[in-house]
């Protein structure tokens, strides 16, 4: 199974954000055991500080942050904080115990919103943004399409097949599960499938 480490920025959008945006998608694959999330002590301490700043409370009211936290710490892989932080390896320092807890736990990934992970060049441990990684885990749906943004970030479009009974439609037709779902049409940017 693969064993990532997570920025606590990721996990903090999800905290706070969309659940169908990448971070969120990406603590529904945790809870769904699509993947083992690789924690430290450092990484749970500075996650359940930042939920607890102040300009967070709405979110974190009412022991959720805790809760959140707890839930996080209860199923996850537990490494030693890494003495070693390799801090030349990245632009900012404070991301470089990330670095080292992946390579020394020997993480398959880093997942990360943050630039200065994302653009770094590391020896040892690919970088991926939630949204690409929670695509390219078992069951995450068909690719149907792939590419790079204007600002060079990989793109991934997955769709996935939900399941329903045969029926009638407006006209009469028998519809009938899934062999007679079809593309109708490309538009700009993605696929209608009908």
């Amino acid at each position: 199974m693969t064993r990532a480490v997570v920025d606590p920025s990721v996990l903090v959008s999800a905290f706070i954000g969309d659940p169908t945006a990448g971070p969120g998608r990406l603590v529904a694959a945790w809870r769904d055991r699509r993947f083992v999330l690789v924690v430290s002590p450092l990484l749970l301490e500075e996650l359940e500080a930042v939920l607890l700043r102040p300009k967070l409370a709405r979110w974190a009211a009412h022991g959720r942050a805790q809760a959140y936290v707890a839930a996080l710490r209860a199923r996850s892989e537990h490494r030693a904080d890494p003495a070693d932080h390799r801090s030349a390896e990245v632009r900012d320092p404070n991301d470089a115990y990330l670095v080292s807890l992946a390579i020394d736990a020997n993480a398959d990934v880093l997942v990360s919103l943050d630039r200065d992970l994302l653009d770094a060049q590391l020896a040892g441990i690919a970088v991926l943004d939630p949204a690409v990684f929670v695509g390219s885990l078992p069951g995450a749906g068909e690719l149907f399409f792939a590419g790079t943004t204007r600002a060079g970030r990989e793109l991934r479009l997955y769709y996935e097949h939900t399941a329903y009974e045969d029926f009638t439609d407006e006209t009469g037709k028998l519809i009938r599960n899934p062999t007679e779902t079809q593309i109708t049409e490309d538009v700009p940017g993605g696929v209608e499938v009908w």
